[in-house]
């Protein structure tokens, strides 16, 4: 277990207590044996006498995680990430319900030109492979995380709803999976979560059944460790709208147009921000973020971190021809220069081939390091590029993403040669559609779908059908006729020369 873990819990706890006597004497949970003793005789956490009394015999023991998924080292000399986890049972304010929905609305609609935020997803969200009630908490929080990020709710510290984990059995899933619900968040979340300080980490536990966090705001946007400066915040949505007219720059060219358009902007808007790396007392910040990346401002530059998370947002924004996505990576990269902790992308193409992406490298003069192929060695969880960079992926990144993510081609990407389809998706806009959703109709009203076929460059001719004939399909638009029942269900099928196939079911209103 690593110390900073452990300082982590403990000065959240000193907070905790000291805004809430109550809070101290209502805490129940068990501590590793000696662990939190050996931490304040070794002088690593000096707690004032009087501020907080531990009783460390039957009224209070302290348990913490034992996953120390970042607190190996976090990205360019930040500290470790400090998630703790334990039996919440003091002072905790619960934030259902939006503060401000008009806010939060046109926050959305400043994003993605869209209302419905969590069906906006890019398709290979790590959070798309969690069911039952991990996934009800993931999309909660996802929710919640969204809103902090709009400004329209300034309070970090989150309650789930009974309507969200309903039974004792759903709280204790969720909790199970808390950790792996904050780091899915991170990784699918390159701009909402701007404001989040995640080398001092997250709180969580549960209150009278109820699950709750608590989220730590980074300094440059906090009133306090649990509360956003909302004006602060606010102004950080410039980099939203500039990250939004670099997709519609390049929305008429190729997909591997669009990539190229992305990487050559982000090198071109900021320089590596070498003093934030070099100097540990740089507290995390914007220079690990995508926000000084978008801000027009070319004194401000960023870390792997903020490259990574720049060339993902852009590429979630995209309405890609072929089923494009962009995965953050995080571990170590060893050359020639040295070693240290490092992030870059995976970016899967049409053809269906994960290629290695480091936008940070590509800025420094390595431009073989876009889109290009990995061979792997012998050691445990690392790929060699160029013949003499090697990059270490990092546990965390091995259990969380599915292995067909992190398995690399081992040759570069070349654009433009024809293919056979390989598989087909359909789109509703700029949303995927999962295979069997259901979608409703009203009779008398149309909807336009859209066949994407993998790899992008694929020549066929596609088929559509429907199985219920007051409901027709042609090209792609589904027209309800005002004589089809009500409640009647008909399957739209559209099936590629060589037989690949995606169907919906539209339910007719």
């Amino acid at each position: 277990m690593k110390k900073v873990r452990l300082l982590a819990w403990l000065l959240s706890l000193v907070m905790l207590t000291t805004a809430c006597p109550a809070f101290a004497e209502a805490l129940e949970v068990e501590l590793p044996a000696g662990e939190a003793v050996e931490a304040l005789e070794d002088g690593a956490l000096d707690l004032e006498a009087g501020a907080v009394d531990l009783d460390m015999g039957e009224d209070l023991s302290v348990e913490l995680s034992e996953d120390d998924r970042t607190a190996e080292a976090a990205v360019d000399g930040e500290a470790a990430n400090g998630t703790a986890s334990g039996e919440l049972s003091g002072h905790h304010q619960s934030q259902d319900g939006y503060d401000n929905d008009a806010l939060f609305m046109g926050y959305v609609d400043m994003l993605f030109g869209k209302s419905d935020s969590l069906g906006l997803r890019p398709n290979g969200w790590v959070g798309d492979r969690f069911t039952g009630p991990v996934a009800d908490a993931y999309n909660y929080l996802l929710k919640q995380v969204e809103k902090v990020a709009a400004g329209a709710l300034t309070d970090t510290r989150i309650t789930f709803p009974s309507s969200v984990l309903p039974t004792d059995a759903d709280v204790q899933a969720a909790f199970n999976s808390m950790d792996s619900i904050i780091d899915a968040l991170v990784l699918d979340c390159p701009y909402h979560l701007f404001w989040y300080d995640k080398t001092r980490g997250a709180w969580y536990g549960t209150r009278n059944g109820a699950l709750s966090i608590q989220l730590v705001v980074a300094t440059e946007y906090a009133v306090d460790t649990y509360t956003t400066d909302a004006a602060k915040i606010k102004s950080a949505h410039t980099a939203a709208t500039r990250a939004k007219n670099v997709v519609k720059k390049y929305a008429g060219v190729s997909d591997y147009q669009k990539l190229c358009g992305y990487r050559d902007f982000i090198c071109d808007a900021v320089s590596y921000n070498d003093d934030a790396a070099a100097r540990a007392s740089t507290p995390y910040g914007n220079p690990w973020q995508l926000i000084w990346a978008f801000d027009g401002d070319p004194s401000t530059n960023i870390v792997c971190e903020g490259y990574s998370k720049a060339f993902q947002y852009l590429c979630d924004l995209s309405d890609f021809a072929g089923d494009i996505h962009c995965h953050i990576a995080e571990g170590y990269v060893h050359d020639f220069s040295g070693s240290g902790p490092h992030m870059w992308n995976i970016v899967t193409m049409e053809d269906g081939r994960n290629y290695h992406t480091d936008i940070t490298f590509v800025d420094s003069g390595m431009s073989t390091a876009f889109l290009c192929g990995a061979e792997t060695t012998d050691i445990k969880n690392t790929y060699k590029v160029d013949n003499s960079v090697f990059y270490e992926l990092d546990d965390e990144c091995v259990r969380i993403y599915p292995a067909s993510t992190l398995k690399l081609s081992a040759s570069d990407y070349t654009p433009g040669q024809a293919a056979a389809p390989k598989s087909v998706k359909l789109k509703k806009g700029g949303t995927t559609l999962k295979k069997g959703q259901k979608l409703s109709l009203k009779r008398g009203k149309s909807l336009s779908l859209r066949a994407v076929v993998s790899p992008a460059n694929a020549q066929t001719t596609l088929t559509w059908k429907s199985s219920y004939s007051l409901v027709t399909v042609k090209d792609g638009k589904v027209t309800v006729s005002k004589k089809a029942k009500a409640g009647k269900k008909a399957k739209i099928t559209v099936t590629t020369a060589n037989g690949e196939s995606a169907y919906i079911y539209i339910v007719v209103k």
